[in-house]
């Protein structure tokens, strides 16, 4: 095991830094050969809102 430096990298060895960056690398070819619509960012924001302001509400239901 080759231990690395937090200073250096965020991985406590060279083979998990390789393992992330073909997970990385693996994830961005799925997503360029996606076949599905893309979503503006506004679209994206409006859905990531209601989310939370969900889980808001449920949250303060519960509180009661």
């Amino acid at each position: 095991m080759n231990l690395r430096s937090p200073i250096v990298s965020e991985f406590d060895t060279v083979e998990k830094a390789k393992a992330y960056e073909a997970w990385l690398h693996q994830k961005v070819a799925d997503s360029l050969n996606e076949d599905s619509p893309a979503v503006s960012h506004d679209e994206a924001m409006g859905r990531a809102r209601k989310i939370v302001e969900t889980k808001r509400g449920a949250k303060t239901h519960m509180a009661r």
